[in-house]
């Protein structure tokens, strides 16, 4: 009898072992899920910056075209009529500018979105990874004990004659 046990504590060992080694697999997966979320976060900060930085430089040239607008026209003393009014020409750049900055805004944003759905798919990864490497921890164990009753039913270890389980004595 006791020689019967030895294959079903090496399947049971054997089980624990792949349930282990699951459950590893799906927390270093989960990590690595996680920590891809985190860099998608920071890209998604970078990308906000970068926007903010580029609407940033548009201002500042629709503000030096502006005022070398003006200063032109107060340097010459006369206005170039076919150049249009002065508060013509402040106003088609201001309204350049703005749009300029529209549209960075909107590729900025987009951008930002983007990284952060990424994290948040990664986000979602890193726990399913994590709960599969329980579940299939827990198939792991459900086969090896499976395993052992066959095994078992089969040397007659559980008592009756025909190898099936005895339940009643």
């Amino acid at each position: 009898m006791g020689v019967a046990l030895v294959p079903m504590i090496i399947m049971a060992v054997a089980a624990t072992a792949k349930a282990t080694a699951d459950i590893r697999e799906g927390e270093f997966k989960a990590a690595v899920s996680r920590r891809n979320a985190r860099a998608a976060a920071k890209a998604a900060g970078a990308a906000r910056l970068e926007g903010d930085m580029e609407m940033q430089k548009i201002a500042l040239k629709a503000s030096a075209i502006e005022g070398a607008a003006r200063a032109k026209m107060g340097k010459s003393g006369a206005l170039d009529l076919s150049l249009g009014s002065p508060l013509e020409l402040v106003a088609d750049s201001a309204l350049m500018a703005k749009h300029q900055e529209n549209v960075t805004s909107n590729n900025v944003t987009r951008r930002a979105l983007g990284y952060e759905d990424q994290a948040s798919q990664f986000q979602t990864q890193a726990e399913l990874d994590q709960s599969s490497g329980y579940w299939s921890a827990g198939a792991d164990v459900l086969q090896g004990a499976a395993g052992m009753v066959s095994m078992g039913s089969s040397v007659n270890l559980f008592g009756g004659g025909d190898g099936a389980l005895d339940i009643t004595s």
